[in-house]
C-alpha cells in the first residue's frame, strides 16, 4: 500500500514541475530549459545527498528515488549531517521556488502547482514516513 502512495506522491510532484515548465515555456521558452536541467539536477543532488544514504533504497515507496540512488555508490547508513539535508532542501527549494516568478502570472496554474506539491508533500510525510524503515530520516516518525 505504501508504494501507491510513494508513487501517488512522486505523481503529483512531477506533474507540479510538469505544470511549472509549461507555464514558463508559455512565457520564455529559454527559462523553461533552465528550469528542466534545474530540476532534473536539483533531483539528481537530492539523491546523491540524500538517498544514497538510506538503507531501505531497495525498497524505496517513491520507487524512482530508490531505483534512481541504486545506481550510484552506497554511503553508509546513520544520521543526516546537517551538509546533507541542507543539499536536499536547496534542491527541493530550487524545484519548488524557482517557477514562480512565472507561475505568478496564471493564478490557476500557481494555485494547481501548490497544490499538487502540498498533496504530494503530504503523502510522504502523513502516509510514506510513519512506516518506512529509515530511522535515520528526520521525516522518520514511529
Amino acid at each position: 500500500m505504501k508504494k501507491r502512495y510513494g508513487i501517488l506522491s512522486m505523481l503529483c510532484l512531477l506533474f507540479a514541475v510538469f505544470l511549472a515548465l509549461f507555464q514558463i515555456y508559455t512565457q520564455h521558452s529559454g527559462w523553461a530549459l533552465v528550469y528542466l536541467l534545474l530540476s532534473a539536477a536539483s533531483g539528481l543532488m537530492i539523491v546523491l545527498a540524500f538517498c544514497t544514504k538510506c538503507p531501505v533504497k531497495s525498497d524505496c515507496a517513491h520507487v524512482l528515488p530508490g531505483r534512481t540512488a541504486r545506481l550510484f555508490k552506497d554511503r553508509n547508513p546513520g544520521p543526516y549531517t546537517r551538509s546533507e539535508l541542507l543539499i536536499t532542501f536547496i534542491g527541493m527549494g530550487m524545484i519548488i521556488l524557482f517557477p514562480q516568478i512565472w507561475l505568478i502570472h496564471n493564478l490557476i496554474h500557481l494555485f494547481l502547482f501548490w497544490l499538487l506539491t502540498i498533496i504530494g508533500l503530504i503523502l510522504i510525510v502523513r502516509k510514506i514516513c510513519h512506516s518506512c524503515g529509515n530511522i535515520d530520516c528526520p521525516f522518520h516518525s514511529s
